[in-house]
């Protein structure tokens, strides 16, 4: 990939969501009638043809396949002409998180950051969760979207693998369904659960616990993250109280190091801790939170 073209082509996104012509969807005749409702359209527009295939061509060399296939799969929606405006967004969000990563590689890099280290991993996940933050048409969204948005920001720098089946589901039978699961060379390294609160549900957090540290994890990951998207009022009690009740938890390994919150300068965003061993070797434990506007 040109990284400098690419990122020229993306900052034409306001020039390109300017063709958006206002256009009517016939949806039904009725008694001679026609039925439809207004929207928006561009799929038909030569400027922006020419920009997508200019995209498209970009992205042929960029080396992260399932981020590239969503991109593919919006402007594929786009064509249908149905909620183009709605698909075109989507599209604008992935393009966006690429540019944002290719933007920031030299930083990285010298940064000294090793992406599969404590300190990386969770440098990483903090920020591909503030870019959810940054997104305002996901704070509404169904849980599965905040994960795929998720998923997407990681998957620029990890092997990540969402909805994957392995290990024992809940009720003991079948294959159960980790949330995202990055692999390091092709084998298991940290799986991530994630779940949206409106208030301290106990017994739904527990749940997402446990398939984190049992019975999603046969191999043993040496990483294990509940992320929580708390769209609740008072950011700070619910913290508190999620706090609380972690260190209350009955974890199924032996804790080595108690829970304790690390330092994160943004104030919207918590991180906790601890250390626990399996089988004799160590596994990272922490707990996300975000705070997303009700």
């Amino acid at each position: 990939m040109n990284k400098n073209r690419f990122i020229e082509l993306v900052e034409k996104l306001p020039e390109i969501e300017s063709l958006f012509t206002p256009t009517t969807i016939e949806t039904a005749v009725f008694y001679g009638e026609k039925m439809g409702y207004e929207s928006e359209t561009i799929r038909h527009n030569q400027t922006y043809q020419t920009w997508r295939v200019s995209i498209e061509l970009e992205l042929d060399s960029y080396n992260h396949s399932q981020i590239v296939e969503e991109v593919r799969r919006g402007f594929r929606d786009v064509d249908r002409g149905w909620l183009e405006r709605n698909d075109f967004d989507r599209v604008k969000g992935y393009l966006l998180a690429i540019a944002e990563n290719l933007l920031s590689e030299p930083v990285e890099a010298e940064s000294g950051y090793d992406k599969y280290s404590e300190d990386g991993l969770n440098h990483y996940l903090l920020r591909a969760l503030t870019n959810i933050q940054a997104r305002h048409l996901l704070w509404n969204s169904e849980e599965n979207d905040l994960n795929d948005a998720f998923r997407d920001s990681l998957d620029l720098l990890y092997s990540v693998n969402d909805q994957t089946r392995r290990g024992i589901s809940q009720s003991g039978t079948g294959a159960g369904e980790i949330d995202l699961l990055i692999r390091r060379e092709g084998l298991p390294f940290a799986i991530i659960e994630a779940l949206r609160l409106r208030s301290l549900e106990r017994e739904y957090l527990n749940t997402h616990i446990n398939k984190a540290l049992t019975n999603y994890d046969q191999a043993g990951c040496p990483h294990a993250f509940v992320v929580v998207y708390a769209q609740v009022n008072d950011f700070a009690n619910f913290w508190n109280k999620l706090l609380e009740h972690v260190k209350n938890y009955q974890f199924p390994y032996t804790v080595d190091d108690t829970l304790s919150e690390l330092v994160v300068e943004q104030t919207e965003v918590r991180v906790a801790k601890m250390k626990l061993s399996r089988s004799e070797k160590p596994v990272d434990f922490r707990i996300y939170a975000i705070h997303l506007p009700n």
